[in-house]
Formats: structure tokens, C-alpha cells, sequence
């Protein structure tokens, strides 16, 4: 499981990987001091570059780390985009079906 979403074994150790290479995670942290590491530790820039991951899920992490991160709020815009772009990131082609 990688932000809640299931992932096979060989994406989760990619992800472990990226996510450890943006921010180096004290696994030492205590609980009671757990929140304020996070905001000590991890940078704006560092939010944003994993808020790029494909998997990432914004409710999840703030749930975990106990704040709202330092985003800009683009949870809620809508991203325009061609069937021919939706199938370059998907991988695939798309046929629209009315």
C-alpha cells in the first residue's frame, strides 16, 4: 500500500525509493513530538514535489502527519485535457463511447 492505494511490490519500492530521495524521514520520531518533525523536517518544496507522485492522496498525508500541508489548493480545479493526452498519460488508447 503506498497513501492507501494498493501498489505491487516492485511500485511500492519505487515509491520508497522517490519518497526517501525528497525527504529523509527520521524514523526515530516520537509521537509526541511526530507533527512538529514533519513541519521542522520537511520543506514546502519537498511537499510539493511529493504531491506530484501519481499515488499521492493530500487527505491522506495531512491525516498521518496531523496538519494541512503547504500546498497550493488544486485538489479542487479541473485540468482540461484532450482524449489524446488523457491516453499518452494513461498508456493506452481511448475511445469515447456516447
Amino acid at each position: 500500500m503506498a497513501f492507501n492505494k494498493e501498489v505491487g511490490k516492485e511500485r511500492f519500492e519505487e515509491l520508497y525509493i522517490k519518497i526517501t530521495n525528497i525527504i529523509k524521514p527520521n524514523l526515530q520520531m516520537k509521537l509526541e513530538i511526530f507533527e512538529d518533525e514533519w513541519k521542522k523536517n520537511v520543506s514546502k518544496e519537498q511537499w510539493v514535489e511529493l504531491s506530484k507522485i501519481p499515488e499521492f492522496d493530500r487527505k491522506v498525508v495531512e491525516n498521518i502527519v496531523g496538519f494541512t500541508l503547504p500546498l497550493e489548493d488544486t485538489e479542487e480545479k479541473v485540468k482540461e485535457m484532450t482524449v489524446k493526452e488523457i491516453s499518452e498519460k494513461l498508456g493506452y488508447d481511448i475511445k469515447v463511447i456516447k
